[in-house]
């Protein structure tokens, strides 16, 4: 979850000066000492625990605990599954132009969770996401282009897409492209 979510990723260990941080509101000490609760890194896991300082953290404007209480609501992690939260951190981490999080509104959009189902408006964010170079977005591009999920099928921005997303190593897309070349040689 860590490292889609976009919570810190450097190595953290709990301890008394994290807390003492973190209690007195020091967003980049809440999300580490999410993250500490969450993994179990020097203290017993607790994704409730978890959640409270990611809350916390979220409360105060940062996109990455927006993003990351997010996650934890699509996921049913440490808080009920709730796709409508999901949807409203999302948003606001979005608003402070948080790629991630326009991505996976992206997906909220196309799977019709915690808002009604729409293609176009999943296009929008995975585009926005897309050309900020976030591989997953410029996959499910690719796809919705291959498809014609939402857009007119093009196989020509399909490939597109699957490129750029294959040059970041992505593995969906680098699939993807063996299947259409095979395909195409056929």
């Amino acid at each position: 979850m860590f490292a889609v979510s976009g919570w810190a990723k450097e190595d953290v260990t709990y301890s008394p000066e994290l807390v003492k941080k973190a209690d007195a509101g020091d967003t980049d000490a809440q999300i580490k000492l999410g993250r500490c609760y969450y993994l179990g890194l020097g203290v017993t896991q607790d994704r409730k625990e978890s959640v409270k300082w990611c809350l916390r953290a979220a409360e105060q404007g940062n996109a990455t605990a927006q993003h990351s209480l997010g996650r934890c609501y699509l996921l049913g992690q440490g808080v009920a599954k709730d796709y409508k939260e999901a949807f409203k951190w999302w948003t606001k981490a979005d608003e402070q132009e948080f790629v991630p999080a326009q991505h996976d509104l992206g997906n909220c959009y196309y799977n019709g969770d915690g808002v009604t189902q729409d293609y176009k408006e999943a296009i929008k964010r995975y585009t926005k996401a897309a050309e900020k170079e976030y591989a997953a977005s410029q996959y499910n591009l690719g796809e919705c282009y291959f498809y014609g999920t939402g857009v007119t099928k093009d196989s020509t921005k399909a490939i597109e897409w699957y490129t750029k997303a294959a040059k970041q190593g992505y593995l969906e897309a680098v699939v993807a492209l063996k299947v259409f070349k095979k395909s195409e040689s056929k």
